[in-house]
């Protein structure tokens, strides 16, 4: 990470668009690009079960794991490294919440 004393901290985050969007993968794209921040790595690729088990570890073993892994690998994904200054917590807010009763509130 960079430190720019008058920007603060430049982070890297990881960044994926899942099979269901990635009709609108470049609209996605551009609202990154509009939220400030820069694609530093891009790839298109179908993920393994093997791969994406790695990815969702700290969910195995719960209700959801094998339809998240299913979903996951049912087509391609696009997966990123996005970059700007607090690019975790700015993901995040962009994101929004990752808990779907509270996000359809």
């Amino acid at each position: 990470m960079t430190e720019l004393a008058t920007f603060g901290t430049v982070e890297k985050t990881f960044a994926m668009i899942k099979p269901e969007a990635m009709p609108y993968e470049e609209e996605i794209c551009t609202m990154i690009r509009d939220a400030g921040f820069s694609i530093v790595a891009d790839e298109r690729v179908t993920l393994t079960r093997e791969r994406a088990s790695l990815m969702y570890a700290e969910h195995a073993g719960k209700s959801f794991f094998d339809r998240l892994i299913a979903y996951v690998t049912s087509g391609s994904v696009r997966v990123m490294v996005l970059a700007r200054v607090d690019a975790v917590a700015a993901w995040r807010a962009l994101m929004g919440p990752t808990d779907a009763s509270v996000a359809r509130e």
